[in-house]
């Protein structure tokens, strides 16, 4: 075969490509979001043992369906190879959010909110337990990291990049929008008592534990960024102004002790009581904090187990 009929053949082939990529349907890229954010939710699920029934798998399809829509409209808003990388980084802060909390909940028993990322140095302290962890969920952070593996892989080609056209972010914009606010209307039909997911999506004395066994992950976390940047400062405000009106309401008699008028409800047979029946109209009683005296060189030179040892020496 001569090198002109070669390259004749080599740009048919690679312009056939092009064609049947440039047909590939639009929707091809929110359904990509969709799948990934809702398999990454279940894997979690599964992973640190939430239950894999219930009213949240519907919020997560809900909001999944929202957030894929959001994210199209941004890859949308690139070139076709920019939005490529866009959507790996989109798709890789699922994968470190998943990986970053099943491994910390691993570790502590607890997940681990925004405003506690700059303390992340906790983890490097047990390094131990948490490699130990990390090698435990590998598994499943294999998992969590199949859809970042999908689009470095020639499977994205299944998955179609639209050149930028308003059109296009504008209606993938409006839509996720639009399913947000049906996803918060949905919120309403479980009622707005105490511990309902209405509560739990807008009351931000929750803990992030309690809101993603009921909003998943995602949806938990951004509430949780949420009230951080919004409510943080107003209810700074309020204890600061609660603290101010108990200085003023209740005289102290000094550091760590708090004086008690004599008409106070007392609790039979304690010191209280008995500091009362003395005749005296007020009692000064030590409010310190109790210190107990735990011999931490010893636990540590006596401890067999490397992970308790560990804590000790924390």
């Amino acid at each position: 075969m001569s090198p002109s009929r070669s390259n004749r053949t080599y740009h048919a082939m690679t312009s056939q490509r092009k064609q049947r990529r440039k047909h590939q349907p639009l929707w091809t890229l929110p359904l990509f979001f969709f799948a990934s954010y809702v398999f990454g939710e279940l894997v979690f699920r599964i992973d640190v043992g939430i239950g894999f029934f219930g009213i949240g798998i519907w919020y997560i399809l809900l909001f999944g369906a929202s957030a894929a829509l959001l994210s199209s409209a941004i890859v949308s808003l690139c070139p076709p190879k920019w939005g490529r990388v866009v959507a790996i980084l989109l798709v890789t802060v699922s994968l470190l959010l998943f990986g970053a909390q099943a491994v910390y909940q691993g570790v502590f028993g607890r997940f681990f909110v925004f405003s506690s990322i700059g303390g992340a140095g906790q983890v490097a302290e047990f390094w131990k337990v948490t490699l130990k962890t990390i090698w435990n969920e590998l598994f499943y952070i294999i998992l969590y990291a199949l859809p970042v593996i999908f689009l470095l892989s020639p499977l994205h080609r299944l998955i179609r990049f639209p050149a930028f056209y308003w059109k296009r972010p504008a209606f993938f914009g409006a839509a996720g929008i639009v399913m947000h606010l049906f996803a918060l209307l949905c919120l309403l039909f479980g009622g707005t008592d105490i511990g309902s997911v209405h509560e739990l999506f807008y009351e931000p004395t929750y803990v992030l534990d309690e809101r993603v066994g009921a909003l998943g992950m995602h949806q938990g976390f951004v509430r949780d960024i949420r009230y951080f940047v919004f409510d943080s400062g107003s209810n700074d405000l309020e204890l600061e102004l609660e603290g101010e009106h108990t200085e003023e309401s209740s005289p102290i008699a000094g550091e760590g002790q708090i004086l008690f008028n004599a008409e106070d409800p007392i609790i039979p047979g304690s010191e209280e009581d008995l500091a009362t029946e003395s005749g005296d109209p007020s009692v000064i009683i030590d409010r310190s904090p109790n210190v107990m005296d735990i011999d931490f060189e010893t636990l540590i030179a006596t401890e067999e187990d490397e992970d308790v040892r560990a804590m000790h020496e924390y």
